[in-house]
């Protein structure tokens, strides 16, 4: 699994309480527990943080994967 795929799940694992060990660039709202519209706003907020960057609001409702 790629480093920046790695971090990402660690996040998302922190955001949502999901075991990191479950989730992968596939992982998705539908089928990840605890990845609600709450849990996106908090992810988003921690990537800007853990990267340093600011992701526009058009590309954040474009998100669709923790891989894409």
């Amino acid at each position: 699994m790629p480093l920046i795929i790695q971090r990402l799940v660690l996040l998302l694992s922190d955001v949502t309480g999901t075991p990191a060990e479950s989730l992968h660039a596939g992982s998705s709202p539908e089928n990840t527990a605890g990845w609600d519209s709450f849990a996106n706003l908090a992810l988003i907020s921690a990537i800007d943080e853990e990267f340093n960057v600011s992701i526009p609001a058009e590309q954040v409702a474009a998100l669709r994967t923790l891989g894409a």
